[in-house]
């Protein structure tokens, strides 16, 4: 039997602390600005599906557009719900047609390997099934199967990893491997093996505790982990405490220490600290983000941000901006975007 609780995946994505109003009286620059992003970030999963040719697992585009569009889509801003529907179907048919090898993957060490011949499967999972969620996309026994073989994968001490080569920010932390897999387990993990799961869950929070984050993202991660696992209110609210404590004068956020601020950063810390409850979007400390992020964003809509990642992937334009920067810049601009879309109430 699988769960459906699409309610409480619903409560999940929308803020805990509404207090803006309603779209007609949100501030003009934050209304124009998610208007102009919004259309090129569909447009650009879109191009991204046809001229990957399968060449690449799409974390930075179709594992957040679904979560930027669903928000939006709550807010009350006009999307091309083909376009969304197309992206739903592209993550839910990529685990189809893989169903019946993960479900070998379980006993067989051969399929097991062929099943995730990159060692990149955590992360991919991770971020696409957070993607299926947010679209209220229901379990079924694709995700089912999906989530047995993410739980397979956990380490002793608790936490998840990935054998692929290392690509910051996105792929680099074992802290956002171990909290999506948490968010996995909990939300599209099959009924029956729930008693396990809650263990291995058990199992990563403490992992989460005991070890200390360095980027933005482990900061980022850990706090959306701690929330998503439960943990006591006092680890939760040093985990929020530690990462708004990086935030920088020009109101923005960088990725590590040594880096200036940029949209990536500042949107995915604005966005986890806003959606477990942290910060209120009317806060002065979030308004100071909103507007970092308003004065960084590019006449077209998107937001630039220079790319770091050791290439492994043959490169190609995808039709978003900003040349060799682009599928980071589209990360980015999807966590500005959210960033921007919490300070609308849901319509």
């Amino acid at each position: 039997m699988i769960r459906a609780d699409l309610a409480l995946w619903t409560l999940i994505f929308l803020p805990v602390v509404v207090q803006a109003a309603d779209i007609e009286s949100v501030p003009a620059s934050i209304h124009a600005a998610i208007e102009k992003s919004l259309p090129l970030l569909q447009e650009g999963a879109k191009t991204f599906r046809e001229r990957s040719e399968g060449r690449c697992i799409a974390c930075h585009h179709q594992g957040l557009v679904l979560q930027t569009v669903s928000l939006a889509r709550r807010r009350g801003f006009r999307i091309v719900e083909e376009l969304a529907r197309a992206e739903k179907e592209r993550v839910h048919g990529f685990y189809a047609r893989r169903h019946n090898l993960y479900n070998q993957a379980l006993t067989d060490p051969d399929a097991a390997k062929r099943a995730d011949s990159y060692g990149n499967f955590t992360v991919h999972v991770g971020y696409w099934l957070w993607g299926l969620a947010a679209e209220n996309v229901a379990p079924d026994q694709i995700t089912a199967t999906a989530s047995r073989l993410l739980a397979t994968k956990q380490y002793a001490d608790g936490h998840w990893s990935f054998d692929d080569l290392a690509r910051a920010p996105m792929q680099a932390s074992d802290f956002t491997t171990t909290a999506l897999a948490v968010f996995v387990l909990k939300h599209y993990g099959p009924t029956e093996d729930n008693p396990n799961f809650r263990l291995r869950i058990q199992r990563a929070s403490e992992w989460m505790l005991k070890n200390s984050p360095r980027t933005t993202d482990d900061k980022v991660f850990r706090l959306f982990g701690l929330s998503w696992s439960e943990a006591p209110e006092e680890e939760l609210q040093q985990a929020a405490n530690t990462l708004r404590a990086e935030q920088r004068t020009d109101g923005g956020w960088a990725q590590q220490e040594n880096m200036p601020s940029d949209a990536y950063a500042t949107g995915l810390a604005l966005v986890a600290l806003q959606q477990t409850g942290r910060l209120a979007s009317t806060d002065s400390a979030y308004q100071s983000g909103t507007t970092y992020l308003l004065n960084t964003q590019q006449k077209d809509g998107s937001w630039f941000v220079k790319s770091r990642a050791i290439p492994s992937n043959p490169y190609f334009e995808s039709g978003f901006p900003h040349g060799k920067s682009q599928f980071i810049s589209y990360a980015a601009s999807c966590w500005a975007t959210k960033a921007l879309l919490l300070t609308v109430a849901p319509k």
